[in-house]
């Protein structure tokens, strides 16, 4: 299974990781006017990650595991980097990431993680 590349610091992401949950919740209204609601499906996990101040190796590492995720579409292993907690189901959403290059040893990007609905 694949692995979401780590830093040489050995984290996942540095620090600005924006991170939050999305789901869909149903509505029951009832004939008294008042109603219920529920989650209709799990609610999956979302980072944002940017990273910043990359060198060449950082940056390449994760290009390329970027370009093999969406020529392959297998899932990945995603390590939360609050809380340590290792999920197994997720992809990158979106078109993959924005990267840009402005010296050399300075890469940034910023790439969406997500659960997947397993």
């Amino acid at each position: 299974m694949l692995e979401f590349p780590k830093l040489k610091t050995g984290a996942a992401a540095q620090y600005g990781v924006r991170r939050g949950v999305a789901g869909e919740v149903r509505v029951l209204p009832f004939l008294d006017g008042t109603e219920q609601r529920y989650a209709s499906k799990r609610w999956k996990r979302k980072w944002r990650i940017r990273l910043d101040q990359l060198d060449e190796g950082e940056a390449g590492a994760v290009e390329e595991f970027v370009r093999r995720h969406f020529t392959t579409l297998e899932p990945f292993a995603f390590t939360d980097p609050q809380t340590g907690t290792v999920y197994a189901q997720c992809v990158v959403e979106g078109d993959g990431q924005e990267w840009a290059a402005w010296a050399a040893g300075d890469s940034r990007m910023s790439i969406t993680v997500s659960e997947t609905e397993e």
